[in-house]
C-alpha cells in the first residue's frame, strides 16, 4: 500500500544524488575557467577613415585570436572590446570612456596623431595604458608616462625627408597639409623645416570640409615647386596626385606612412605610379613571424598584408609577451615596466622601448612600381643610405603573437 510512495521518495533520492555528483564532476572544470583580460580598440571606423581601419582591425584581431589559440596569457584569454571612435573629439572621449568603465587595461588607439591627443589625457589619466603603432606627433615625445607607440616620431621622419631633399638636390618644395590632423601634417613641416635650407610652400586644407581640388592643385605648383609633400592620407594624395598629372605635372611626388595603404593604388591609379613613401614598414618581410601573418591573415580575411594590418599584429605580439612576464590581473604600471625592461622580436623586427616609450627603427623609402608597394632604399633617421640590414632576430612560429 505504501510501496508507490516509498518508490516515489527513492527515485527522488537517487536523481538529486545524480544531480550532486554532475555538480561535483563538472566543479573542477568550472574553477579552472580564468577571467579574461580585456582590451579596447579604438579607431576611426567611418568615413574616410574606415577602409584603412578595417586593415588595424583585422591585424589586431587576429593577433588575438593567435594568442588564444595558444592559451592566452598564461591561462587567461584576451577579450577585444573594438569601437569606433568617428573622427570626432566628442566621440573619442566617449567610446574611451565606456572602455576603461568596462575595465580594459589597455587602449589600443587611435588611428591618427590628433585622435591620439584628444584621448590621451582621458586615458592616462585613469590609469590605463595609451598604446598605438599610428601617431607620429612629437607632442606625445619624451614623456614619461603610460603612453607608448612602436612608431617614430616626426622629428625622426622630417630629419630623414629633408635629408632626401638635400641628396636629390631638390630646393623647393610644396607641402599639402591637412589641417584637421594638424598635430601630424604640421608637425612634420615644423621638422622638415627645421633640418632644411630649400624654400617651402604650404597649401593646407579641412579634409571634412568641402574641397575645391583644382584649385589646390594649382596653388601647389604656384611656387614652381621640384617636388611636392603629401601630408594628407591616402584618399586626398591620390586625388591630388590625378589633378597634378593632369595639369602635367612631372615633378617627384613624397608622402607618408599616412599614404602606405593599397586605396592609394586604387584610388590614384596611374598618377600615384614612383610617389615616394617614407615610412618605418617595409612592404614585406623575410621572417617566420610575417610568413605566419601572411597566410592566416589570407586564410581568415581573405587579405594581403599592409603597413596598417601589420603594425596592428605587431602591437599585439608585444602586449602578449609583457603580460606573460608579470602576475596576473596586469596593471597597467605593471605592463608599462614589463614594456621599458624587454625586448621584443615582432614580425617587423626587433623592438626596444625608451624610457619615455618611444621607438627607434629603421626608415624605408617605399615606392609605388607597376602598381605595388615596394622598398628603393633603406635609411638611417637622417635620411643618408643605411648599410645592409643584418637579419631581423627570427624566434620563429613559437613566439607568434
Amino acid at each position: 500500500m505504501h510501496s508507490e510512495p516509498h518508490a516515489r521518495r527513492f527515485l527522488f533520492s537517487a536523481l538529486l544524488t545524480t544531480l550532486c555528483l554532475a555538480l561535483a564532476l563538472l566543479a573542477p572544470s568550472c574553477s579552472r575557467e580564468k577571467k579574461p583580460i580585456r582590451i579596447g580598440l579604438a579607431i576611426n571606423l567611418s568615413g574616410d577613415g574606415g577602409p584603412a581601419a578595417e586593415h588595424i582591425r583585422d591585424g589586431v584581431r587576429l593577433g588575438v585570436e593567435l594568442v588564444n589559440s595558444r592559451g592566452g596569457i598564461n591561462g587567461h584569454p584576451l577579450e577585444l572590446l573594438v569601437r569606433d571612435d568617428r573622427n570626432d573629439p566628442e566621440d573619442i572621449l566617449a567610446v574611451d570612456q565606456d572602455l576603461i568603465n568596462r575595465g580594459v587595461v589597455v587602449i589600443l588607439g587611435h588611428s591618427i596623431s590628433q585622435n591620439t591627443l584628444v584621448a590621451y589625457p582621458l586615458v592616462t589619466g585613469q590609469n590605463v595604458l595609451l598604446f598605438t603603432a599610428y601617431t607620429a606627433t612629437s607632442q606625445l615625445s619624451g614623456r614619461d608616462d603610460l603612453f607608448f607607440r612602436t612608431s617614430v616620431d616626426t622629428t625622426v621622419y622630417g630629419r630623414a625627408m629633408a635629408g632626401l631633399f638635400r641628396r636629390q638636390g631638390i630646393t623647393r618644395i610644396s607641402a599639402l597639409l591637412d589641417l584637421d590632423n594638424a598635430s601630424f601634417s604640421e608637425d612634420y613641416l615644423r621638422q622638415i623645416a627645421a633640418n632644411y635650407s630649400g624654400a617651402i610652400h604650404r597649401v593646407s586644407f579641412h579634409a571634412r570640409q568641402e574641397t575645391d581640388w583644382n584649385r589646390i592643385a594649382a596653388l601647389l605648383l604656384q611656387a614652381d615647386p621640384q617636388a611636392v609633400v603629401m601630408l594628407a592620407n591616402y584618399r586626398q594624395t591620390a586625388i591630388v596626385a590625378q589633378k597634378l598629372r593632369q595639369a602635367g605635372c612631372r615633378i617627384p611626388f613624397y608622402a607618408t606612412l599616412w599614404d602606405q595603404s593599397p586605396s592609394l593604388i586604387h584610388i590614384g591609379g596611374r598618377a600615384v605610379e614612383g610617389i615616394r613613401i617614407l615610412t618605418f614598414i617595409a612592404p614585406e618581410y623575410d621572417n617566420n613571424q610575417y610568413r605566419t601573418f601572411s597566410r592566416l591573415l589570407g586564410r581568415r580575411y581573405l587579405r594581403q598584408p599592409t603597413a596598417k594590418s601589420m603594425r596592428g599584429y605587431e602591437m599585439i605580439q608585444i602586449l602578449a609577451r609583457a603580460m606573460r612576464s608579470i602576475p596576473f590581473p596586469p596593471t597597467a604600471d605593471a605592463i608599462r615596466k614589463q614594456l621599458l625592461g624587454d625586448s621584443f622580436p615582432t614580425l617587423l623586427g626587433g623592438v626596444r622601448f625608451s624610457k619615455d616609450g618611444d621607438v627607434e627603427r629603421p626608415l624605408y623609402v617605399v615606392t609605388v612600381k607597376n602598381g605595388r608597394f615596394v622598398t628603393e632604399q633603406v635609411l638611417t633617421p637622417a635620411g643618408d643610405p643605411a648599410p645592409p640590414l643584418p637579419p631581423a632576430a627570427d624566434p620563429g612560429m613559437a613566439h607568434d603573437g
